[in-house]
């Protein structure tokens, strides 16, 4: 409920219209997204393996951040 000014009636909240939808997905995205989706699916169970162990060598350059400090 919402706090009146003195002198007023409080003014009554609006019912809550229930779960809040989640975040909308942009077109450019799905557009890039489907593709790969579709390439990942013809891949063999071999080709997925190699592509798993090969990721350290793709993304090498990353390096990982400080830790985080201790609360």
């Amino acid at each position: 409920m919402l706090r009146a000014l003195p002198g007023m009636d409080p003014v009554p909240s609006p019912p809550a219209s229930g779960p809040r939808p989640g975040p909308r997905r942009s077109a450019c995205a799905e557009r890039s997204r489907a593709p790969e989706l579709e390439r990942v699916r013809r891949l063999s169970v071999r080709e997925r393996i190699v592509a798993a162990l090969t990721l350290g060598d793709r993304f090498s350059w990353l390096r990982p951040g400080p830790p985080a400090p201790r609360e």
